[in-house]
């Protein structure tokens, strides 16, 4: 599937799920472990997260611009597994619908830089 295929669903598929009130989840996952993935939880919130270094080689940490432009959407990863040890954005407001797939394009298309024709993987739960 397209990256920008997948972005294009997004806002249709977060709030289906939300109207399910279950968890569900969607993994887009790139070549070297490089991964965005977006979490709609059992109460309605919703979570954007970008891989942080910590599950990358270090060739392939994250490099100063890349940083920064993920402060400007995202929160820093507190390195604590299972509560937020990756980048990440979370909201229960309703507009999280539009904001998470918006914040998911950020990260593919400006710090990733992957082309809007690039073949990613989708991975459903």
């Amino acid at each position: 599937m397209s990256a920008n295929s997948i972005i294009g669903n997004l806002p249709e598929l977060i709030a289906f799920w939300r109207s399910l009130r279950e968890e569900h989840y969607l993994i887009i996952s790139l070549p070297e472990d490089q991964y965005v993935q977006l979490l709609v939880t059992s109460e309605g919130g919703v979570v954007c997260e970008v891989v942080a270094d910590q599950f990358l080689v270090p060739g392939l940490h994250w490099n100063m611009r890349q940083r920064a432009q993920l402060a400007q959407e995202f929160s820093e990863p507190t390195g604590k597994p299972k509560t937020s040890p990756n980048w990440h954005y979370f909201s229960t407001e309703p507009e999280a619908t539009l904001k998470a797939p918006v914040k998911a394009a950020f990260a593919l298309y400006q710090v990733l830089r992957v082309r809007p024709e690039t073949t990613v993987l989708v991975d459903l739960h």
